[in-house]
């Protein structure tokens, strides 16, 4: 990669590649394994943001629930 300045669409390409699941070939500079690490990671991240959602909202007082 060269400092040109195509980050964007390197970034594209990767996005590209990760919502398509493409399995082959390299795709915004990163490999099938590096994919996967990637959505290993959101995933992981993803997971987390909810449980800490569900946990801040259990802790609402039943009577401010409804409003």
């Amino acid at each position: 990669m060269s400092g040109g300045g195509g980050g964007g669409v390197i970034d594209a390409c990767l996005e590209y590649a990760l919502s398509e699941r493409i399995e082959h070939g390299v795709w915004g500079g990163e490999s099938e394994r590096g994919r996967r690490r990637i959505l290993r990671n959101r995933r992981a991240t993803a997971n987390q943001a909810m449980v800490s959602t569900e946990v801040s909202v259990s802790k609402v007082p039943p009577d401010t629930a409804n409003f």
